[in-house]
C-alpha cells in the first residue's frame, strides 16, 4: 500500500472528526458529569504537533486535569469532592479516546514520510533542473515541539541537503562561464569525473530513500577530488593576490571549491546511513 505523506491535514482532520464523534456517544452515554468535559478534552488533546502525539497528549491531559481543579476550587468555590471527582474521570476518558485516535486510526509514519519528501529534492538536484522547493517539503521538521528524537537526524538530512542544493545553484552558474576558458579545458576531464562521482553518491541516496536499502559502495570518492585539486593548483598562480589577474582563474577556483564542498556534504550523508561495522 503506497503512503501519501502530502496528505497529513486531510489524515489529522479526519483522525480529530472520529476522535469528536467517538467522544460525544461516550459522552452521551457514560458521562459522570454533565458538563461535556469528554467532548472538549478530546478535541484538545487531539491538537498535538507532528511526531509526538502520545507525549504531548499525556501533557495536554495534565494541564486541562490541573485547570479544572484550580477553577473548581479557586473561581467557582466547588467543594463538592464527588463533582471534581467526576469532572477527572471524563477528562480522563475524553484523553483515552484521544490518544488512541491518534496512535491507531490513520497514524503518521513519520520516517516513510519524511524519506518520500526528501526524493524530489534529490531528483531536482541530480538532474541539475530548476532547484525550487518540492511542494511537500519537509518543513514540519523544524515545528515546536516536534520529536525530539527524531528532529536532530531529519534536521541533519533537510540542512545538508539544503546546503547541497544551494551550492549546486552556484556550480550551474559558474560552470557556463568557465567551460570556454582555457585553464577549464585543461582540467575538463577531471571536473567531469568528479562531477560523475558526485553524482553516483546522488544515486546511492536516492535508492536508499525509494527502497530503505543502501547498495554496496566500491567506488573511490576522493582520489578523483584530489587529482582535481592537485591539477588546478598547476594552473592558477602561487600566489592568492594573482588570481584578480585574470576572471577565468576566480571562476575556477570557486567551481572546484563548490564542488568539494558538495562531495564532503554528501559524504556525510552517505555515511550517515551506512550501518555501522
Amino acid at each position: 500500500m503506497k503512503y501519501y505523506p502530502t496528505y497529513f491535514p486531510a489524515r489529522h482532520a479526519l483522525s480529530v472528526g472520529l476522535t469528536v464523534f467517538l467522544a460525544a456517544l461516550v459522552n452521551y452515554y457514560f458521562a459522570f458529569s454533565e458538563n461535556g468535559w469528554i467532548i472538549l478534552t478530546a478535541f484538545l488533546v487531539s491538537q498535538t504537533t507532528r511526531g509526538t502525539p502520545l507525549r504531548q497528549g499525556i501533557i495536554f491531559s495534565f494541564i486541562i486535569m490541573v485547570l479544572i481543579v484550580l477553577i473548581s476550587i479557586v473561581v467557582l468555590n466547588i467543594t463538592t469532592m464527588e463533582l471534581l471527582r467526576n469532572q477527572i474521570i471524563d477528562v480522563c476518558i475524553g484523553a483515552a479516546i484521544s490518544i488512541v485516535c491518534n496512535q491507531f486510526f490513520l497514524p503518521v509514519h513519520l520516517d516513510v514520510e519524511f524519506r518520500q519528501s526528501l526524493i524530489p529534492l534529490l531528483k531536482t538536484i541530480r538532474d541539475k533542473s530548476t532547484l525550487a522547493l518540492p511542494s511537500n517539503y519537509p518543513e514540519w521538521v523544524y515545528e515546536v515541539g516536534f520529536n525530539p528524537g527524531l528532529r536532530s537526524g531529519f534536521r541533519f538530512f533537510l540542512l545538508h541537503l539544503d546546503w547541497i542544493a544551494e551550492i549546486s545553484c552556484s556550480i550551474n552558474y559558474l560552470l557556463p562561464l568557465c567551460e570556454k576558458t582555457e585553464a577549464f579545458q585543461a582540467v575538463s576531464e577531471k571536473i567531469a569525473t568528479v562531477m560523475q562521482k558526485n553524482d553516483e553518491l546522488l544515486d546511492i541516496l536516492l535508492e536508499y530513500f525509494e527502497s530503505n536499502t543502501l547498495k554496496g559502495i566500491h567506488s573511490d570518492f576522493t582520489s578523483d577530488m584530489a587529482a582535481l585539486e592537485q591539477a588546478v593548483r598547476h594552473i592558477l598562480p602561487g600566489r592568492l593576490e594573482l588570481l584578480d589577474i585574470s576572471p577565468d582563474y576566480v571562476r575556477l577556483a570557486a567551481l572546484v571549491r563548490d564542488m568539494k564542498d558538495i562531495r564532503q556534504l554528501l559524504l556525510q550523508l552517505v555515511m550517515s546511513v551506512s550501518p555501522i561495522k
